[in-house]
């Protein structure tokens, strides 16, 4: 029998595409957790993260869908604020998700093309920013990753849709920095 549960997170206010290699992992992604330990990660050259601060810093670095136009670097605007769906599914081999990632971008220029072609090329992890400052995983499973985008013209609007169907064993983590006591929200 085959059980399956819905979970929308609509609280993003900035989703970081992270390509593959970027961001090492020291837990294989065949382990089934719930939250990723800060010191569960790198960067992509091995150097560990001090703290929740310092990966905030260095994820301030790299490309980012945001829903707000604002003087950040790199940013990638939405039309529409991300949308994550996780399905969980339970079946004979345990329990998997398949994360459907919704991007309403507001243009669809030069930048974002490039962007979306990188996506398509190469697999992608994400670090999802929510709201109340928390982060979250959300782990490329290699190969389960499609995606698909979706021109808009009318009007004086010149956008697209880009869809991210991903799946993996643990669905979206928070990134917990245990050495300290603390999540990522503090």
């Amino acid at each position: 029998m085959k059980r399956c549960e819905e979970f929308f997170y609509e609280n993003i206010v900035r989703l970081y595409p992270l390509i593959k290699g970027t961001m090492k992992h020291l837990v294989p992604e065949t382990v089934r957790k719930d939250e990723v330990v800060l010191s569960e990660i790198r960067q992509g050259d091995g150097t560990a993260f001090a703290d929740m601060d310092a990966l905030r810093t260095w994820l301030g670095a790299k490309a980012r869908f945001t829903e707000w136009e604002t003087d950040e670097t790199l940013p990638l605007v939405l039309e529409q604020p991300v949308q994550i769906k996780v399905q969980r599914n339970a079946d004979i081999n345990g329990y998997t998700h398949a994360l459907t990632i919704a991007l309403e971008l507001k243009e669809y220029g030069a930048t974002e093309k490039a962007m979306v072609r990188q996506i398509e090329r190469t697999g992608h992890d994400f670090v999802a920013e929510h709201e109340d400052g928390r982060l979250s995983l959300l782990r490329l499973f290699e190969p389960a990753q499609k995606i698909e985008v979706s021109s808009a013209v009318g009007g004086d609007s010149y956008g697209a849709t880009l869809t991210v169907k991903m799946k993996n064993v643990n669905g979206i983590q928070e990134i917990v920095d245990r050495s300290s006591g603390s999540s990522s929200s503090e």
